[in-house]
């Protein structure tokens, strides 16, 4: 026989220039018949926007921390069951911060960027970053048929400790 216990705390705020999430669940396996596959785990996630100058910038907050599969090759967590012979938390945080603009009547501009980074317990994982940004131009024409656009976006992730890699994106859309 299994014992589940899984409670949890949620706080959520929606204000003028505040919007923000908060989650913590903490998960127990407690087994009858021994105590050596008993388990605990845990995962936290916050979320906060700041409406800096409303509808034009904004600022999106990002931070969690939960528990990943130390090596993928080895036993992994399924669903919600944890396996901590093989787990490890981490922190991961990030910060986004978005631009909108009218240009006359017909289009928008949004130019945004982000830094995210993970950071783990265990030695074995290294620090993992992103950085990157983009640019969307489109029409903005309610009502109409047509619309379109185009967009270019910039990413690149870093492993600590090994060669990083970047992308570029560009697309033209129309609809």
């Amino acid at each position: 026989i299994m014992l589940r216990f899984s409670p949890s705390v949620n706080y959520s705020y929606q204000g003028p220039r505040v919007d923000t999430y908060f989650r913590y669940q903490f998960s127990s396996y407690q087994y009858a018949k021994t105590d050596i596959a008993d388990q605990t785990g845990h995962k936290l996630d916050n979320r906060v926007t700041l409406q800096v100058l409303p509808e034009r910038l904004s600022l999106e907050t990002l931070i969690a921390y939960d528990q990943v599969t130390v090596d993928p090759t080895q036993d992994v967590a399924l669903g919600d069951w944890v396996s901590q012979s093989n787990q490890t938390d981490a922190l991961s945080y990030s910060a986004k911060p978005t631009w909108k603009e009218r240009i006359g009547s017909m289009f928008q501009a949004e130019l945004q960027g982000w830094h995210e980074k993970v950071q783990y317990d265990e030695e074995q994982r290294p620090e993992t970053e992103r950085n990157g940004g983009s640019f969307v131009l489109s029409t903005q024409n309610r009502g109409q048929r047509w619309g379109g656009g185009l967009s270019y976006e910039y990413d690149s992730s870093q492993v600590e400790g090994q060669e990083g890699s970047a992308f570029k994106t560009a697309l033209l859309f129309a609809s």
